[in-house]
């Protein structure tokens, strides 16, 4: 299993590394599963999360914290075995916490 996000880790430690390190970075953490959509091999998750962030991105120019909030997850299959997992961030939601117009 390949995890975009963990690119240093291969099968199911690297799904076990994105979950862990996600959820110990946001204290109080609430996922909202917007929509799923799903076909024989594939199937992509839209969410969103809240709560406290412990490690932002980065901060924006008034010293918030920049962190993506509303995701869109791809996942693949092959023999019902999940082979392939990449996050997409929404680029509006990211934009406006950098303060771009």
């Amino acid at each position: 299993m390949y995890d975009h996000t963990q690119q240093e880790l291969s099968g199911p430690a690297a799904l076990e590394a994105h979950v862990r390190f996600f959820s110990d970075n946001i204290k109080n953490l609430k996922v909202d599963v917007i929509e799923i959509l799903a076909a024989e091999n594939f199937a992509v998750g839209i969410w969103m999360w809240s709560g406290e962030t412990i490690n932002a991105m980065g901060l924006n120019n008034s010293g918030e914290p920049i962190m993506p909030t509303h995701v869109s997850s791809i996942f693949k299959f092959k023999n019902d075995m999940l082979v392939h997992y990449q996050p997409y961030l929404d680029a509006i939601s990211l934009l406006s916490q950098v303060g771009a117009e």
